[in-house]
């Protein structure tokens, strides 16, 4: 009777466990590990219809700092990032703005761009087809 008991009760722990998702895409600034941008997303429970954010801005071996970003739909995560010079970026998140700086790993809330100055995109963080992967702007489809 007992092993039945702890047998249903690990058997619900992973159920529950399951549907979790933890995921981490690194931008690679100028394809070096040392330099990155890191998007975390993470969804905490199965029937969760959120994810939550952050950012991760690296320059190694000067500074590392996690930042947390407003949640999104679990089932349309999406971040696009902007050039907007050597170690600035800028990070759209639906109607939510940000400002990352790698010199002193830093992000900042802004205001939304005007006339579409938002740098040059470099592509999108994004859940698609069941998995989380930053695309490239020359990969992505047009329209």
């Amino acid at each position: 009777m007992i092993f039945r008991l702890r047998f249903l009760a690990l058997l619900l722990a992973l159920l529950l466990v399951a549907g979790c998702e933890q995921e981490r895409v690194a931008y690679m600034i100028d394809g070096n590990s040392d330099h990155s941008l890191t998007l975390q997303r993470e969804v905490k429970y199965p029937w969760s219809d959120k994810a939550d954010l952050a950012l991760v801005v690296a320059r190694f071996p000067d500074c590392q700092r996690r930042h947390e970003m407003k949640p999104q739909p679990a089932a349309s995560s999406k971040v696009s990032l902007y050039a907007l010079g050597e170690r600035s970026f800028a990070l759209q998140q639906g109607k939510n703005w940000y400002v990352a700086d790698t010199q002193n790993c830093t992000l900042q809330v802004v205001e939304p761009p005007n006339d579409g100055a938002s740098g040059k995109l470099i592509g999108t963080w994004q859940k698609k087809d069941g998995s989380f992967s930053f695309v490239p702007a020359a990969a992505e489809p047009a329209g």
